[in-house]
């Protein structure tokens, strides 16, 4: 997997710590954010989370 330090992240798939969709998501809201998500594979509830203990990096 590698330095996660070193890697690159899209701003899409940065969530708040409660796994929650940025509100304003600078790329067209949040359901431009989920759209990305999702077509990574990334489940998004309905009400707009990830499941951070499946998706989430452990520092």
């Amino acid at each position: 997997m590698g330095d996660w330090r070193r890697t690159p992240v899209p701003c899409h798939r940065v969530v708040n710590r409660e796994g929650r969709l940025a509100p304003e998501f600078a790329f067209g809201g949040p359901e431009e954010q989920r759209r990305l998500l999702e077509g990574e594979g990334i489940e998004v509830s309905e009400d707009g989370y990830v499941d951070m203990k499946t998706y989430g990096v452990k520092f």
